[in-house]
């Protein structure tokens, strides 16, 4: 039944505006016909069939009617749901690429031009790619805290955690390279991290390296067993109930690591929404993509200690 549902919301989405306009007159013109059509039958049945049929059939069609109403108002309710939903995907979007484009300008005025001997410009380049990359999952945790994580009471917030997982360059292990979350805490499993360089092995986003095709993952619930989710560490699944895992992409497809989102809402984040989230996370992953290149350029020729990190892995990234 829920598939079902999620399928005709897709299908509604993907409608014309003049489409849709139909769809929300047709309640309305359904209830005039009916009543019409149900009023000439009243009529006939008390001219034919005396006043106790009459009221039988009267007290029929009305609750008929009821039914008929209470249906429509719900099929109502869940379309205006539905362009309220639209609506406010397209605001986080708007917010999404004004964070994105705040950190662009960051980086216009960061940016060097480093001359060899007077002759061009051997590259142009931040400098500092990590605090970049910091800075942009930062800003993907303050458009979802903006825009789902507020509520007037407590227990109906969402907390989200915003990371980024790429190779170290110092064991080329899986890593996290910049988080975010409400309490500002480095993620737990990184502590294990320093004595495990494998710790990660087993979470989705080492099984989107191990993909000969990386796509984005989608899990709308941890607890469920088909989504195959791992714990890291005993009570993980009950702060994160939801997730998603969107590859970050050089220009070339090379995999460069993912942005993962947390909530601690089962099916918070749904298949059915995939298309919202990948261009929601696009809007970073772009950006990231290009530190992340950036920082690869910087790696072989900069001693580690200098390339500003004060959380990465020891040595850094």
């Amino acid at each position: 039944m829920r598939k079902k549902t999620e399928s005709l919301i897709s299908w509604y989405r993907q409608r014309s505006r003049g489409t849709k306009a139909g769809i929300r007159a047709f309640p309305v013109a359904a209830v005039t016909y009916c009543s019409a059509l149900l009023a000439g039958v009243v009529a006939e049945t008390l001219k034919l069939d005396g006043l106790l049929t009459f009221l039988f059939v009267t007290v029929m069609i009305v609750a008929f009617l009821i039914v008929l109403m209470l249906g429509l108002e719900l099929l109502m309710a869940a379309v205006a749901e539905i362009e309220e939903k639209g609506a406010n995907q397209q605001k986080v979007l708007g917010n999404a690429h004004s964070q994105a484009d705040g950190w662009m300008l960051e980086e216009i005025k960061d940016l060097t031009a480093m001359k060899a001997d007077g002759k061009q410009p051997k590259l142009l380049a931040p400098s500092n790619p990590m605090r970049a990359i910091d800075g942009l999952v930062s800003s993907v945790y303050t458009v979802l805290s903006a825009h789902y994580g507020q509520a007037e009471r407590l227990e109906d917030r969402i907390d989200f955690e915003v990371t980024y997982m790429t190779k170290s360059f110092a064991d080329d292990e899986i890593t996290i390279g910049a988080w975010a979350n409400r309490d500002g805490r480095k993620p737990t499993s990184m502590n294990e991290r320093r004595s495990n360089p494998r710790v990660y092995e087993q979470t989705v986003t080492a099984a989107v390296y191990r993909s000969q095709q990386p796509s984005m993952r989608i899990i709308e619930d941890t607890s469920d067993p088909k989504s195959n989710y791992e714990e890291l560490y005993s009570g993980q699944k009950e702060r994160i109930r939801s997730s998603v895992v969107s590859p970050v992409f050089s220009a070339d497809f090379e995999l460069l690591g993912t942005l993962v989102l947390h909530c601690d809402r089962q099916r918070f984040f749904k298949v059915e929404d995939r298309k919202f989230w990948h261009e929601f996370c696009e809007v970073f992953a772009k950006r990231i993509a290009l530190e992340a290149l950036l920082l690869n350029l910087a790696a072989p020729v900069q001693d580690a200690q200098q390339l500003g990190a004060q959380h990465w892995d020891e040595p850094p990234y």
